[in-house]
């Protein structure tokens, strides 16, 4: 018999935006662990002695803040956060500097001495963003351990790296109230002081409306302005004339992020109009000082020659590179190369493997792709079952595309029971995006523009 093959869309392997994508974490997974038994090892009581339930929530990026009702401190042990809480509670809020908190609902009551395993998950042009903006944070490390008033005391007197400084203090709570208004305004004293570091932070934040309004142009100019002095500083060096900022590696790793920044802005029309062949010189530029989101889009840029001819296994070497350099992204390219054969001889099986190692990131298009190679037996057997698990993950993060094939499998009852009402309710979510395909399948359901 052959095998049934669902009629989805193209393999979706790059960085690009696919609409808004929301700035909030989403808890992709939240169950019950029965053997998991580190609740009850563990042994954390409540006020009334009751064993607490233990909650370990699995996350890809730094300072992550949670509230809510729990007992004693949150741990961080492997890359997960242990969170204890009394039986009976209801939700969790999430928070993060660069981000909207969020408030989760738990879909039952806690319940006390059980486990729980959790998953935050972000979409994957967020994701990428805040790893990026870390890397940023941890260069920044001249008065890092530097009590709050003596960064003050020298932001007194003029000194630029102080007045960063104290905005990192503002914005992470470093030593003062959190207060990421106090942060901006810090920031932007430094960028008027001609602070690299605070003119590319300051840019981050207004291109993605972080503590004040969004200005796409504002932040390519401050952005700018750091590659000018960077590229003013190597041809200085170039010429044989002394060039003190390109022996400086931190000068050097933030140059970088800035011409990453400018070639993003030229890749997406960002503040600018859109330039692919500024953008793939830009993105060449900052691999050759070793950014790896740079290496990876790079790569991108040969394999659909943009701004570039196109050339397979010059982008094939350079995925690789920016995985080596720890571009988590990159391994969904790596993945997709395997599945089209691009550089490398095809491998389904390879495919699968990579996928499933960036979609464990909460990496949308990996968790789309690895549905897509269980939902047609590619690199392993058809599993509609575990198909639908990774559509849905990605589905719950506002992919289009993902919502209409859990809509799809519900309706035919692939690997489940056929829910006409529930394929209903994930077609009109990707109808919502225009998707063209869940408007039809709404129409020939007879659900097209029924709310009942």
């Amino acid at each position: 018999m052959k095998k049934a093959v669902l009629s989805l869309v193209a393999f979706i392997l790059t960085l690009v935006a696919y609409g808004a994508p929301a700035r909030h974490f989403e808890v992709s997974v939240f169950e019950s662990a029965p053997m998991d038994l580190s609740a009850g090892r563990l042994q954390r009581v409540d006020s009334k002695g009751r064993l607490c339930a233990l909650i370990k929530i699995a996350c890809g990026v730094d300072d992550v803040k949670f509230s809510g009702n729990f007992v004693g401190d949150i741990e961080k042990k492997g890359g997960e956060y242990y969170v204890f809480a009394p039986a009976g509670s209801g939700k969790i809020t999430i928070s993060h500097p660069q981000l909207e908190t969020t408030t989760y609902k738990y879909p039952a009551p806690l319940m006390g001495g059980v486990t729980y395993h959790a998953t935050l998950s972000l979409p994957e042009e967020v994701f990428m963003q805040i790893l990026a903006s870390r890397a940023i944070i941890k260069a920044a490390n001249k008065y890092r351990d530097m009590p709050f008033a003596e960064k003050m005391r020298l932001a007194d007197k003029g000194d630029s790296e102080a007045v960063y400084s104290v905005g990192l203090s503002y914005q992470f709570g470093e030593g003062v109230a959190e207060d990421l208004h106090q942060a901006v305004e810090w920031y932007r004293r430094s960028a008027y002081m001609g602070n690299p570091k605070g003119q590319l932070t300051l840019g981050y934040l207004i291109q993605n409306g972080i503590g004040m309004e969004q200005n796409d142009a504002f932040a390519f100019e401050l952005c700018s302005a750091v590659v000018e002095r960077g590229d003013d500083a190597v041809r200085r060096r170039d010429a044989g004339k002394p060039s003190p900022e390109t022996a400086d590696e931190e000068f050097v790793r933030w140059h970088s992020m800035a011409q990453y920044n400018v070639a993003n802005a030229y890749e997406f029309g960002k503040g600018v109009e859109p330039d692919y062949y500024k953008a793939a010189a830009m993105f060449a530029k900052s691999a050759e000082q070793g950014f790896a989101q740079a290496t990876n889009m790079l790569g991108y840029c040969y394999e659909n020659g943009l701004g570039v001819e196109p050339d397979y296994d010059r982008a094939w070497k350079l995925y690789n590179a920016a995985v080596e350099q720890g571009c988590v992204g990159a391994k969904v390219n790596v993945g997709g190369c395997y599945y089209k054969g691009i550089g490398v001889n095809r491998d389904f099986a390879e495919a699968l493997k990579w996928l499933k190692d960036a979609a464990q990131h909460g990496l949308v298009q990996a968790q789309f792709n690895v549905g897509l190679c269980y939902a047609n037996g590619e690199g392993t057997a058809q599993d509609f079952t575990e198909a639908l698990k990774w559509f849905q993950k990605a589905a719950e993060q506002g992919l289009a595309q993902a919502q209409y094939d859990v809509g799809l499998i519900y309706e035919r009852g692939l690997g489940v029971e056929v829910d006409i009402p529930e394929a209903i309710r994930w077609y009109r979510m990707a109808a919502e995006q225009k998707h063209v395909e869940a408007m039809t399948a709404l129409l020939l359901l007879g659900a097209f523009g029924d709310d009942d």
